[in-house]
C-alpha cells in the first residue's frame, strides 16, 4: 500500500511538474485502484453474513463505475493525444509475458473461485479481470509504438477498439455487480 501510494504521488507530481494530463489521469487512476483494494483488504472477512459481502461486493461496482471513467478518460487521451509507451531493450517481451500470465490468471481464478459462492472474493477476481484488461490494453499500446512504423492512425484505431469493448466490459460487469449486490441485499 506504501509503495502504491509513493507511485501515486510521483505520477500526480509529474503531471504537475511536466503539465501532463496523461501523468495526471494515471495518478488518479491509480489512485482509485489503490483505494478500491485497501477497501477489499479492510472489508475482507469470509466469515461475515452475507448481507454484508453484498454490500461490499455492490460498493465495489461502484468503485469500478468511477474506475472505468478513469480508464475512458485514459482511452480517450491515448487515442486522440497519440501517446506511445515505449520500454528499453527487451524489457517489452517481459512486459508481454507478464501481461499475458495476469490475463491468464485473472480467468482461471474467477472460475477456480466459483465455487465458494462468495460476493468478497468475487470482487477481488473482478479488479483482478479489470487490472488485467488494463494491462493488455498497455500492452498493446507499447507493441504498436515498438514495433509499428509510427503509424498514428493505425494506434488510434487500435487503442479506440480494444479500449471501448474493455470500457463495455467493465461497464457490464459493473454494472452487473451492483445490480445482483442489491438484488441480493433485498432477498
Amino acid at each position: 500500500l506504501l509503495i502504491n501510494f509513493i507511485f501515486i504521488f510521483i505520477k500526480l507530481m509529474e503531471g504537475v511538474f511536466y503539465k501532463s494530463n496523461w501523468f495526471i489521469s494515471l495518478g488518479f487512476y491509480y489512485l482509485l485502484l489503490t483505494s478500491i483494494k485497501f477497501f477489499l483488504f479492510k472489508h475482507y472477512k469470509l466469515n461475515e453474513n452475507i448481507k454484508f459481502q453484498y454490500k461490499v461486493y455492490r460498493a465495489v461496482g461502484s468503485f469500478m463505475m468511477a474506475l472505468n471513467i478513469m480508464l475512458t478518460v485514459i482511452v480517450i487521451q491515448l487515442v486522440f493525444s497519440n501517446i506511445s509507451i515505449t520500454y528499453p531493450g527487451h524489457v517489452i517481451y517481459a512486459s508481454a509475458l507478464y501481461s499475458f500470465y495476469l490475463i491468464i490468471s485473472a480467468i482461471v481464478n474467477i472460475i477456480k473461485y466459483r465455487k465458494y459462492k462468495s460476493p468478497i472474493l468475487s470482487s477481488i477476481k473482478a479488479i483482478n479481470l479489470f487490472t488485467a484488461f488494463v494491462s493488455i490494453l498497455m500492452l498493446q499500446t507499447t507493441m504498436i509504438s515498438t514495433f509499428g512504423e509510427n503509424d498514428a492512425e493505425f494506434m488510434s484505431l487500435m487503442n479506440s477498439i480494444t479500449g471501448g469493448i474493455i470500457c463495455a466490459l467493465v461497464l457490464f460487469i459493473s454494472s452487473y455487480m451492483i445490480i445482483n449486490g442489491t438484488n441480493k441485499i433485498k432477498n
